[in-house]
């Protein structure tokens, strides 16, 4: 624990130090702010396992303790907007005390202008996370971590009309035990649209990417390229559509047995039927690598819907059933048995209380299950979790 609170203290000093010398403590008490979190989640199944699995270490559920301290900031200078969140954290399992690890975690953003038609947005963001054991066919620890950089500009051109350019860079790492599947990489991209900006919040948007990849683990590269388009529309007060579909073609250099074209989308209503009560429903499709010996990728089809209600001015209520399927594709050719496909259902509840504008509580409640026509990947689960965020 000394050596944990060690390390995060000096990651929080430097931080800070680097804040102060950039002149972020401003008179305004919401320009710089610490906040802590700290959360509780029992877990049934925790390694995803059937329901007459048997596992060396006995107990398939755990309770899982986390923590984590932070430092946001939301500066306005001139034109310009920097924020950040910068966060780390613990994570504890009581049942199976491998699993543990401590994280580092940040999101930054700059919205920047240099003239009224001239304008755009930096962003880098950093997740560290322990990868879930329905996205693994192993029992071993395998962090997760990514790293995005983005920078997009925006060239009001003319009337509703903006031109839009963009750089990327994408990296992905395992630590001490990679999922080979979902091999670790290095990827960097470009690309180049247009808007269409009518006002009243309503936006379409047309966007080419091009990515070139680098498999880190092993020899290998991909280059990937994306045709996207973005839709935002306020229908009225009470209901709003948000979508984004994009066609994918992916092409492998070295193995050209791994390459996969295909759609992925996603689509998002909301309806706020009274000032209380509302309902959100999303269709997401999502098309990703994973290379084994019976697949090259697969596509993700998820739908959920739900009600929430308003209880108070500080209190939500949500309910949300999900349902998803998962159907892998692209055998390679030394494969001649049957495609796996999953089906995924599951109900989630959750409470949310905001007392006051710098303390929150959130409850979660979710049951879920998958069944797959390849033995061994069907399970049951159920997990209750709360969560407290304090600001300072």
């Amino acid at each position: 624990m000394s050596e944990f609170i060690g390390r995060m203290a000096g990651r929080l000093s430097v931080l800070s130090a680097m804040l102060v010398s950039a002149g972020v403590w401003a008179d305004d008490a919401d320009v710089f702010n610490l906040y802590a979190d700290a959360g509780y989640t029992y877990d049934s199944n925790l390694f995803r396992v059937d329901d007459g699995a048997a596992l060396p270490w006995g107990k398939k559920s755990d309770n899982v303790l986390t923590a984590d301290v932070g430092v946001s900031i939301d500066k306005p200078f001139s034109q310009q907007r920097f924020r950040l969140d910068a966060s780390v954290g613990r994570n504890r399992y009581s049942n199976h005390s491998f699993l543990d690890y401590d994280s580092f975690q940040y999101s930054g953003r700059l919205d920047w202008h240099v003239s009224p038609r001239i304008s755009g947005v930096a962003s880098s963001d950093r997740t560290e996370a322990l990868v879930g054991f329905d996205a693994k066919n192993d029992f071993n620890r395998t962090v997760r971590t990514r790293t995005n950089n983005r920078f997009e500009a925006d060239f009001h051109v003319v009337s509703r009309w903006h031109a839009l350019a963009g750089y990327l860079q994408e990296k992905q790492s395992d630590s001490y035990n990679d999922v080979s599947q979902d091999r670790d990489f290095d990827l960097k991209g470009w690309s180049a649209g247009l808007r269409y900006d009518p006002g009243s919040g309503r936006k379409l948007e047309f966007r080419y990417i091009s990515r070139n990849g680098r498999y880190r683990s092993t020899v290998g590269n991909f280059d990937q390229t994306e045709y996207e388009a973005r839709l935002v529309y306020p229908v009225d007060d009470k209901t709003r559509i948000e979508a984004v579909a994009a066609y994918v073609d992916r092409n492998h250099d070295d193995d050209p047995q791994r390459d996969y074209d295909g759609w992925r989308a996603r689509a998002t209503l909301t309806w706020a039927a009274t000032g209380k009560l509302g309902v959100r429903a999303e269709y997401e499709r999502q098309l990703r690598s994973w290379q084994d010996v019976y697949s090259s990728y697969y596509t993700a089809d998820n739908l959920s819907v739900g009600p929430y209600w308003s209880i108070t001015a500080k209190q939500t209520l949500a309910a949300s059933l999900v349902y998803g399927r998962d159907q892998y594709g692209g055998a390679p050719s030394s494969w001649a048995g049957p495609s796996r496909d999953d089906k995924r259902n599951a109900l989630v509840l959750t409470w949310s209380w905001e007392p006051t504008r710098t303390t929150g509580v959130t409850a979660t409640a979710r049951r879920q299950n998958r069944d797959s026509n390849y033995p061994g990947f069907d399970y049951t689960d159920t997990m209750v979790g709360v969560g407290v965020h304090v600001a300072f």
